[in-house]
């Protein structure tokens, strides 16, 4: 209904259900914090006063195309439903983001890397209550900034590679891009300026802002 929601400042992420077909009138103006939005809905809802402000939407895969083309959705930044991010968990002493909607995939969250040794991404880890996940993405910023990792192995699980996941690795003289890693985001390989080769995997329809910016030696 409308203002269902208004100036809701703490709330920092939502699900709308598949029956949502329209969101009334300011029913999130003055949400500033909320940041992600899942929707179930196969149609996009009708938003044309709702006050959603800068916010990560996350709807089914196979209706991306369709948010994307919709003149209400278009201005946001839409992502599959596989990786609306859920709770984080600690696992050997990295942490990983689990996403409720894709099972028991997770994906790698930024930790401390600061070694001058070659880094190999799991392909599966096992939680506390021996929980097998598998690892299918990099989240946003995953190795941003860590200047000192020369080569860093990915697992075939990899699906995603999230925004400036490999931000600023000056260090990094190659990584290997499983096959199924088609989902790049922005800035993916920004600032690597000692990379000097990259298979692009032939599924990787779309190569995103800054994705290789003052990559010098490539």
């Amino acid at each position: 209904g409308h203002e269902c929601f208004y100036y809701g400042r703490a709330l920092t992420s939502i699900n709308i259900p598949e029956w949502g077909t329209a969101l009334g009138d300011n029913c999130f103006a003055g949400c500033d914090a909320l940041n992600n939005i899942a929707i179930l809905s196969l149609t996009p809802p009708n938003i044309s006063n709702s006050g959603i402000g800068i916010s990560n939407i996350y709807v089914p895969e196979e209706v991306i195309e369709l948010y994307e083309e919709d003149k209400n959705w278009s201005k946001y930044n839409i992502y599959s439903l596989n990786y609306y991010p859920g709770d984080v968990i600690t696992i050997d002493g990295l942490k990983y983001q689990l996403h409720p909607y894709d099972g028991n995939n997770v994906g790698l969250l930024p930790n401390s890397y600061n070694r001058r040794v070659d880094f190999e991404v799991p392909e599966t880890v096992v939680g506390e209550d021996v929980t097998v996940y598998t690892v299918t993405s990099l989240e946003n910023d995953c190795f941003k900034d860590c200047n000192y990792i020369p080569n860093i192995v990915l697992p075939k699980t990899i699906k995603r590679l999230g925004n400036n996941c490999f931000g600023n690795c000056a260090a990094l003289v190659s990584v290997n891009i499983p096959d199924g890693a088609t989902d790049w985001g922005n800035g993916c390989f920004d600032g690597c300026c000692s990379l000097t080769s990259i298979n692009i995997p032939e599924g990787v329809n779309e190569l995103r802002e800054y994705c290789f910016n003052g990559c010098t030696k490539l």
